[in-house]
């Protein structure tokens, strides 16, 4: 070496190298060297690139593609081996396994045929995870063998200790837990002897990862404390991300949704930062795992094919096998059993051809899921039983609880109840003594099932009212609003299955417990979700770029005019980008989970004393609860409750046909006058039967109370309760009526009209007038409005825009939106009100904080919503209910232009007149019905309802 060149000097030398690789004076004064320093040179790269393989991968590949170019200038056969070294360590970071060996091998041959066989050890390395990746586990294990006999004879304690780091990931693959355990530990203590913090940090992960597959919670929450503590001390972000994402499997593994889901995401973060491909798919898997655990089945599905994708892209077949198997699991929950079983066959075939015994176990596990769903009771059985013998020869406790549970399950459908019950209580005390909630869970809810079919009520209230409680731990945790519904409907059995045991025992105070836990709340806990502006910038940012994209192509699809298949492609393209745009805000959102204690309180429902408390002498609550072929009624009046229970066999199809009749209205004025008394004849009859069916429980409570405060459930959702006919007239004669979500909304409030006669305050109003061809009347209604509506912000035609409208909306204490309204069944987040140069959708709702004590929805399918069980109605009316809004006039179907602007202009004089909202609604509806014979079937005034917060 030149005296002139050095260490310090070759390491500048190579920084400069990496930071200048295009430029001529970097490549200038590395030819300048002479031969020898230039190999000290590709020595200096070699070294900086194994030291950045785990902390900076983008540095690592950097030095990789520098020794490429080194190797071509200098046409030395030495640095061309040390460039196929540093290439296998890249291409594994880069997922292509095939080449990392090649590389691997090159440079091993090389050192090994100049006798030097502790770098020929070390070029091995990369190969060892590279054969693992691609299931050949026997060789990946071999070569790793090979490697620390070398290393250990030559006290190479720095290079065991990577080996060893590597087997134990190897057989953590393999699920040979205490072996990966003891390699770990070992490689923990050859880093500290040689002072290697980094690597040192990696061994204590993989140790509690281990721990965390044998379900050793707190022993490997503690390893994970201290290797991210060490790693944040380092700045070590790789580190820091591969913690992160092993505390998301170990919550996951506790039964922990929302800290799951929220760690798994924190570290998709900073791999994707990392630009660590292979890392970030692994990490992924894990995320639609816990996608499947949170009951987000159709997205799970989807993240676990584009993991299978990305895993074959990567060369990672053993991982893309698991991937396969998991998704397997999720389509069989959606129903699909063919597809499933295709994927638990290949997955099978796969895991024996890489002798995986836990692989072939789970591939099992999944196959006998499949033959129970199938009534094949003798295959479910025998696979049970052989993934059960091999959890006694492996050792997994994981896998052997849910085959328990999943054997207890094929006894319960086949009345074996005492066998099940011992499987169920085994499994129980197994999942209870190790954290492992979700386990827990499904054996208690398993538990009641057994004590149900027993006739032992109390022993099966008493386990449901437990299983309820974790569920609402869990719900309350999630606080994302979409995650709150996926997940409870994973759980409403449960809610469900009280009510009705809590029903048959008369216990009214229990029973209206049960009904109140089991339908929605999560519009409550809206204040407490993430604020879209703490959301992680990078996700916030692709959010707003597909947003971009969803508007282009919503513009271009409202001008086309080209062919079906253009056409097509572009609502496919609409489609696929609002899909996009939800999950991306969904992870933004994840990532800023307010994750509390494990054993949060959740929200405790209302007792009748305080509902009674909160209800006015002329008052009655009336709370449906539909159950398969049963429908409980609880009424509650200031000094009374009782539930009733109500025959449901005919109740959705008298909804259906009702609304049908309703519906045929459409149009019927003007196309068919001659049928119109006919017409009105049918639906006449269906409303007696309607209101026979629901109001019959509460004959005695419609002859005394004039308000009633109505709870729908289900398919109730959609009645027009106005309309229901009670001692032959409409229910809206006698009686003002307010839809409410739940009762946990009631307080006790007494009525305050919207404008103050304390001090004579105007509200602030807002009034939106968005017009169409097939709504003429719109801009009549909406100035109509504006003036009686006093102090007034009038967006009108092409004022009404998106932009105009959401910054006027917060400042408004009355709004009225008078525009086309579309209930999209396919993805409610985007029903969406049409405004002059867009829509405002549920989903550009979700952020915003109103003031508002009423806003009308003047328009088409408006109140439209999907039915969520649990959570409900997604629409247009809770997404301004989440908002604070105190008042939501909607319509349940879509409203004839003409008939809802008289409506609206009686119902504001109403308003005007210091009326409530519920009484102003009901007067104006009587006008309709009494006044015009054109406008008085049910169709042109009993779509609206108001719907509240509060009373």
């Amino acid at each position: 070496m030149n005296d002139r060149t050095s260490v310090a000097g070759l390491s500048a030398l190579a920084l400069c190298l990496l930071d200048e690789i295009q430029r001529e004076s970097g490549r200038d004064k590395v030819l300048a060297l002479e031969s020898d320093a230039q190999l000290a040179l590709a020595v200096e790269l070699k070294d900086f690139h194994l030291a950045t393989w785990t902390s900076e991968p983008m540095r690592c590949k950097d030095a990789s593609k520098a020794l490429d170019w080194l190797s071509e200038v200098t046409a030395s056969d030495h640095v061309a081996a040390l460039a196929d070294w540093a290439r296998s360590g890249a291409m594994l970071a880069d997922g292509d396994m095939e080449a990392a060996i090649a590389n691997s091998e090159a440079a091993e041959a090389w050192f090994t045929e100049r006798g030097n066989p502790v770098s020929a050890a070390r070029v091995s390395i990369p190969r060892i995870m590279a054969l693992a990746q691609l299931g050949r586990i026997e060789e990946a294990e071999q070569c790793a063998r090979r490697a620390l006999a070398v290393f250990e004879s030559s006290r190479d304690h720095a290079s065991a200790g990577k080996v060893e780091l590597n087997l134990g990931s190897l057989l953590l693959q393999q699920d040979r837990y205490d072996d990966a355990i003891g390699f770990y530990r070992s490689a923990s203590v050859r880093f500290a002897r040689v002072g290697n913090s980094d690597y040192s940090i990696l061994a204590d992960i993989g140790h509690a990862d281990a721990l965390t597959e044998q379900l050793r919670f707190d022993q490997a929450l503690l390893l994970y404390e201290r290797a991210n503590a060490r790693a944040i001390a380092r700045n070590a972000t790789v580190s820091i991300a591969y913690v992160r994402q092993s505390l998301g499997l170990l919550e996951r593994y506790r039964g922990n949704v929302a800290k799951s889901l929220r760690w798994l995401q924190l570290a998709c973060n900073d791999y994707a930062r990392s630009d660590d491909v292979r890392q970030l798919a692994e990490c992924e898997l894990d995320m639609a795992a816990a996608y499947a655990e949170a009951g987000l089945l159709p997205e799970a599905d989807r993240l676990y094919a584009a993991v299978i994708d990305r895993m074959q892209t990567v060369g990672s077949k053993v991982e893309q096998t698991w991937a396969a198997l998991h998704r397997g699991r999720v389509l069989l929950r959606l129903g699909n059993l063919d597809a499933a079983a295709a994927l638990a066959l290949e997955s099978y075939t796969r895991f024996v051809s890489f002798d995986t015994a836990l692989g072939v176990a789970h591939a099992n596990l999944l196959v006998a899921e499949i033959a129970m769903a199938s009534n094949e009771a003798t295959l479910a059985d025998a696979r049970l039983n052989e993934v059960i013998r091999t959890c006694e020869s492996e050792n997994s406790l994981a896998l052997s609880l849910a085959a328990e549970l999943a054997l207890g399950e094929l006894h319960l459908n086949n009345a074996r109840e005492e066998e099940a019950r011992s499987h169920f209580e085994s499994a129980f005390a197994r999942a209870n003594k190790c954290g492992q909630r979700a386990m827990a869970f499904r054996a208690t809810v398993n538990l009641a099932r057994v004590a149900e079919r027993s006739a032992d009520a109390e022993t099966a209230m008493t386990a449901y009212d437990r299983a309820a409680s974790e569920l609402e731990v869990q719900h309350r945790l999630l606080q994302s609003d979409d995650l709150k519904q996926s997940y409870r409907a994973s759980g409403q059995l449960v809610f469900d299955r009280l009510v009705v045991l809590r029903a048959k025992h008369d216990d009214v105070p229990q029973t209206f417990s049960a009904m109140e836990r089991g339908r929605a709340y999560a519009h409550l806990n809206h204040t407490e979700a993430a604020n879209p502006d703490s959301t992680d910038s990078e996700l916030s940012t692709q959010a707003l770029q597909i947003t971009s994209q969803l508007k282009w192509a919503r513009r271009e699809l409202g001008h086309a005019v080209e062919s079906e298949d253009s056409l097509h492609h572009l609502r496919e393209t609409v489609r696929h980008l609002e899909t996009e745009l939800i999950e991306s805000t969904r992870r933004a959102r994840i990532a800023q989970l307010s994750v509390g204690p494990d054993n949060v309180a959740s929200t405790d429902a209302p007792t009748i004393e305080a509902v009674q408390q909160a209800l006015g002498s002329d008052d009655a609550m009336i709370q449906y609860y539909r159950v398969a072929t049963k429908c409980f009624v609880c009424v509650i009046t200031k000094t009374n409750a009782r539930v009733h229970q109500i025959d449901d066999t005919d109740i959705p199809t008298l909804v259906r046909q009702t609304r049908f009749q309703i519906d045929a209205m459409s149009g019927a004025m003007h196309s068919l006058p001659q049928h119109r008394k006919q017409l009105e004849r049918r639906v006449e009859q269906r409303l007696q039967q309607l209101g026979a069916q629901l109001l019959s429980p509460i004959a005695d409570v419609l002859e005394s109370k004039h308000r009633l405060l109505i709870v729908p459930h289900s398919v109730l959702h959609y009645v027009p309760f106005a309309a229901l006919i009670w001692n032959g007239r409409p229910l809206i004669v006698t009686h003002d009526l307010l839809m409410l979500p739940s009762a946990r909304v009631l307080k006790p409030k007494h009525h305050v009209p919207l404008k103050s006669a304390a001090d004579n305050v105007e509200p602030r109003a807002l009034v939106v007038g968005a017009m169409t061809e097939s709504l003429p009347h719109i801009a009549t209604e909406a100035n109509e409005i504006s003036r009686r509506l006093g102090a007034c912000t009038s967006l009108v035609g092409d004022d009404a825009t998106v932009a105009r409208v959401l910054a006027s909306l917060p400042g408004a204490d009355v709004v009225h939106l008078a525009c086309h309204g579309q209930f999209r069944a396919d993805n409610p987040y985007f029903s969406a009100l049409h405004l002059a140069d867009g829509t405002l959708s549920v989903h550009d709702m979700t952020t915003l904080k109103l003031r508002a004590r009423l806003v009308t929805l003047s328009a088409c399918e408006t109140g439209l919503s999907q039915l969520s069980p649990g959570e409900e109605l997604l629409g247009l009316t809770r997404a301004f209910m989440q908002a604070g809004v105190e008042y939501v006039v909607n319509s349940l179907w879509a409203v004839d232009d003409r008939a809802t602007a008289l409506l609206m202009l009686c119902f504001y004089r109403r308003v005007a007149e210091g009326v409530s909202i519920p009484c102003a609604l009901r007067l104006a509806q009587i006008e309709m019905l009494n006044g015009d014979e054109a406008y008085s079937h049910p169709y042109y005034w009993s779509g609206f309802v108001v719907s509240g917060n509060s009373h």
